[in-house]
C-alpha cells in the first residue's frame, strides 16, 4: 500500500467531527478507520511502530480504489508530544481540525460529559462557581473536564500549524454544510467531489440550543473574547459569525 496517502481528523472535539467521519467513510476513494467510537488513538498507544504497523492495524480493509487512509483521534490536538512521530511516519500527511464557536463547544462537552456519567456537578458549580471536579478514577487520554482549555484553540494548534503547515486544514463547524463545505474539504484532500446523502444534510443542519443561562454564556464568552482578534490572526479567517 506504499501509493496510499493518509488523513488524520485531528478534533476538535464536540465540532462534528464524528459527522464529518461518515460523509468522508461514504467516500469510494477513502477507508476511515473503524469503530468512530472508541477512537482509535493510535499514536497515544504505539510509540515504536512503523507506518506499515499504523497501515495494517487501522486499515487491513483497504482496497485498490481506496486512495486515502483516514483516522479520527480528536484527542490528539491536546498531545502535541505526538507531532513527532506522525511526521516521521508519515510526513505527508493531511490533517483537519473542526473548529467550533468555543462557548457552544464548552456547552455541548459539558452535557456530553454529564451525559456519559462523568460530570456530577451543576452548569453553575462548573461555570460560575469553580467548584473542583469530581474523581473518576478512569484512565481516559484527556481531562474530560477541561471545557474552557480544549476551546483554546490557537495554544493547541500553534504546534501542528508549525510542523505541517498548509498540510492542516482548519474548518469551521458553522461552515459544515455539505452543498459546499464538504466539497472544500474534499478539495484539500485532492480527490473528486462526492455528493452527500440527504439525511447527512438534515443532521449537519439541526441544531441543539442548550437551556443555559445568559449569565453562564456570559462568563464563558467573557474568557474567549480577549483572545479572538489574535485566533483570527492566526488563522487568518473572519470569526464574526
Amino acid at each position: 500500500m506504499s501509493e496510499k496517502r493518509h488523513l488524520i481528523i485531528i478534533g476538535g472535539q464536540r465540532s462534528g467531527t464524528t459527522l464529518l467521519h461518515r460523509y468522508l467513510s461514504s467516500h469510494p476513494n477513502i477507508l476511515m478507520s473503524q469503530p468512530v467510537q472508541p477512537e482509535p488513538k493510535y499514536f497515544l498507544h504505539n510509540v515504536g511502530s512503523n507506518i506499515e504497523d499504523y497501515r495494517s492495524s487501522l486499515f487491513a480493509d483497504a482496497q485498490a480504489d481506496h486512495l486515502l487512509l483516514g483516522e479520527k483521534s480528536t484527542s490528539y490536538y491536546e498531545h502535541p508530544q505526538i507531532i513527532p512521530l506522525i511526521k516521521e511516519r508519515m510526513p505527508d500527511v493531511k490533517l483537519i481540525f473542526l473548529i467550533r464557536n468555543p462557548l457552544e463547544r464548552a456547552l455541548s462537552n459539558y452535557f456530553f460529559s454529564l451525559e456519559n456519567g462523568l460530570e456530577t456537578r451543576s452548569l453553575e458549580e462548573v461555570f460560575l462557581e469553580n467548584v473542583p471536579p469530581p474523581k473518576t478514577g478512569l484512565k481516559i487520554s484527556v481531562d474530560p473536564f477541561n471545557y474552557i482549555g480544549r476551546g483554546d484553540y490557537e495554544f493547541l494548534l500553534r504546534p501542528f500549524a508549525n510542523e505541517f503547515g498548509s498540510q492542516l486544514h482548519v474548518f469551521p463547524f458553522e461552515d459544515l454544510n455539505f452543498d459546499d463545505g464538504c466539497k472544500r474539504i474534499i478539495d484539500f484532500l485532492e480527490l473528486e467531489y462526492h455528493p452527500v446523502l440527504t439525511d447527512q444534510k438534515e443532521l449537519v443542519n439541526a441544531s441543539v440550543r442548550f437551556n443555559v443561562s445568559d449569565e453562564i454564556r456570559l462568563r464563558i464568552a467573557s474568557q474567549y473574547a480577549p483572545k479572538r482578534d489574535s485566533l483570527e490572526a492566526f488563522l487568518k479567517m473572519d470569526l464574526s459569525d
